[in-house]
């Protein structure tokens, strides 16, 4: 570890151990695991795989699970993964346009002035943990020169903060997706695919689903009480899922197209690199009118917030699933999951997202006792532990998870043992009451409905995807991210 998590060191006292060290130093890693003797090394975070701790640990020869460098561009470029998917015709993909620099997206604001009859998003072209990311809705065209010279600042404040590092391409602009967002998580072994099922996440930070994009808020898996009420469980259409697979808002077709993406795109990074791409993938997707299943981006590994939902209800031996991948024979392994649906609401200091240090180094009380009595679970995340005391990290700070047989149940277990957390120098900690709950979820269905009724239509006509153009008064009909 980097820091000493509590929950993670305590795990280690059944046998094991740790050691802080720089995570994102390949031969500090690679040297630890040497001297444990170490028999698999699974690579969790991204950050590690985008330094090559992957490949460090493989070079030595230690059985490792982890996209290697190569293969993580998928998650740490956003500009290469869109190229990807227009290279390889990868369905689900939005149109994007890349900038190296302010100046030049000054220059392609002031070409295209009138933009856009559409909403966009301005984002750093590198995985930025849910920073940076601006979307800037259609506006009054007297608005309209306002909001391009907000766009320009926001991009100088992306190269200001360093949210896209090493590479060249610092951000893009892409169309604006609209639907219900959602991931489909998945271990490969290079050439066997283990799904796991349809998770919502929750990006934005305020409730009703307004405020900053962050690293999530929390997010749900499973069936809902209404979905139970009326029978409107998708899960008979394919009788090879569980019931939780899926959710009300999802179905059997989607989950098969959102699927066929990811192995679509496994298919094109061993196309790129020549190797079998070894490790978790994830994709963030949303559920558009454009494609249906519409890819917002990956994770070169399993999601977070979104594996909570997931890996507390396997009853399938994690051992086993790695020894499988290991040895290329995911294909007999068989995920074995409780059939329950479950909540999980992130808790975070004030000033999480965009002023962290405020939310850094105030002190936690957790009444663990009584969170285990409503039958919750509690993770550590960004805390940090100094002479038996937990200190908030500025982040994320715990998530709390819940399981039950709807969706509504599990968070409101949740909501009571949010209670069970407080901060001893009174510094305010918040979450997102709404995730789970009935006024929520009826949003989810709302834009739900509106994506399949469109999607499904342009399918029948045969122009899924099909490209779409604005109309600017100066020029008539534009393709404003590929050209007239």
């Amino acid at each position: 570890m980097g820091s000493l998590n509590p929950g993670i060191a305590r795990l280690t006292k059944r046998g094991g151990g740790y050691k802080i060290l720089d995570i994102l130093d390949p031969n500090a890693v690679a040297d630890y695991a040497e001297r444990l003797g170490a028999d698999l090394a699974f690579v969790g975070p991204e950050e590690p795989l985008f330094h090559a701790v992957s490949d460090e640990l493989r070079a030595r020869e230690i059985p490792t699970i982890g996209a290697s460098k190569k293969a993580a561009m998928i998650e740490m470029s956003k500009v290469f993964m869109r190229k990807l998917q227009e290279k390889y015709k990868i369905p689900g993909r939005l149109r994007f346009r890349s900038f190296y620099s302010e100046k030049e997206l000054a220059s392609y604001m002031e070409e295209y002035e009138d933009l856009i009859d559409a909403s966009i998003a301005l984002k750093p072209a590198r995985q930025a943990g849910g920073k940076g990311v601006k979307v800037i809705p259609d506006q009054k065209i007297f608005l309209r020169k306002d909001v391009r010279k907000l766009e320009v600042e926001h991009g100088g404040k992306i190269i200001e903060e360093g949210l896209s590092g090493e590479l060249k391409e610092k951000f893009f602009l892409e169309e604006r997706g609209y639907g219900v967002e959602f991931t489909v998580q998945a271990l490969t072994d290079g050439k066997n695919l283990l799904t796991m099922p349809v998770v919502h996440d929750h990006p934005h930070y305020n409730t009703d689903f307004t405020g900053s994009e962050c690293g999530g808020m929390g997010s749900i898996m499973g069936p809902t009480q209404e979905a139970i009420e009326f029978d409107e469980a998708p899960v008979a259409q394919n009788t090879k899922l569980q019931r939780n697979y899926l959710t009300p808002f999802i179905n059997c077709r989607e989950y098969d197209m959102s699927v066929d993406i990811l192995r679509k795109t496994l298919a094109a990074l061993e196309g790129e690199f020549g190797e079998p791409y070894i490790g978790g993938i994830s994709g963030q997707m949303m559920l558009t009118p454009y494609w249906g299943p519409t890819i917002l981006e990956y994770y070169a590994r399993l999601g977070d917030p979104e594996v909570l939902n997931v890996f507390p209800l396997m009853n399938t031996d994690i051992v086993d699933i790695c020894e499988a991948i290991l040895d290329q024979r995911l294909n007999t392994i068989k995920l074995d999951l409780d059939d329950r649906a479950s909540v999980v609401k992130c808790i975070a200091p004030r000033g999480y997202p965009d002023h962290r240090e405020d939310g850094r180094g105030h002190p936690l009380k957790i009444r663990e006792d009584k969170i285990d009595e409503l039958g919750a679970k509690v993770f550590c995340a960004s805390v940090y532990q100094e002479n038996d005391q937990l200190y908030t990290g500025g982040s994320r700070a715990l998530e709390i998870f819940a399981s039950a047989d709807t969706v509504e149940e599990a968070s409101a277990i949740v909501e009571r043992a949010a209670g069970y957390v407080k901060t001893t120098d009174g510094w305010p900690l918040f979450h997102r009451s709404d995730i789970g709950m009935s006024d929520s979820l009826k949003i989810f269905k709302e834009e739900a409905q509106k994506a399949k009724w469109r999607y499904q239509k342009l399918a029948g006509l045969g122009r899924l995807g099909e490209g779409r153009v604005s109309w600017l008064p100066s020029k008539g009909l534009v393709d404003v991210f590929g050209g007239s």
